[in-house]
């Protein structure tokens, strides 16, 4: 009984980390959806498919932080990079990354934290390695080596 209370307590946790973040998403225009919804959908969807990463079968529960990172980088890994929550997940995950490196982390940090988190950061160096080159990023790329030989 206190297994299945804890496990909601703790899937509520990870959901309000991610909820927070996808607000911001909401506040820049970045999102057009409920962030609580789609918070507690991915925390679902990351808890069905890969529960012992989360449960504590494997050692000790992560902290909230590691199980939101988690479960973004999970979903990463599902959502289509041209789908509409593919962007604000990898900012959200990029922007708790980054606050994590900039900080520090400020909880003790057990061997399931450090695999999520270690997971988490090898999602978003594979996912933005495997994002094909845009026009953009192209032009780019031409302007800056036109000017490196004196064309401009």
């Amino acid at each position: 009984m206190f297994r299945g209370v804890k496990d909601q307590w703790k899937k509520a946790e990870a959901a309000t980390v991610i909820e927070i973040l996808l607000e911001r998403q909401v506040k820049m225009g970045l999102l057009d959806a409920n962030p609580a919804l789609v918070a507690n959908k991915l925390v679902e969807k990351a808890w069905d498919n890969q529960r012992q990463f989360f449960d504590g079968r494997i050692g000790n529960r992560p902290h909230k932080i590691s199980f939101a990172a988690g479960v973004m980088a999970m979903a990463l890994e599902q959502l289509p990079p041209t789908g509409l929550l593919y962007g604000p997940v990898m900012e959200c995950l990029c922007a708790l990354l980054t606050d994590l490196d900039e900080r520090g982390i400020d909880f003790p940090v057990t061997s399931i934290d450090a695999k999520l988190l270690a997971a988490a950061q090898q999602v978003v160096i594979d996912q933005l390695s495997d994002l094909p080159r845009s026009e953009l990023h192209q032009e780019l790329d031409a302007l800056l080596s036109t000017a490196r030989d004196g064309g401009v």
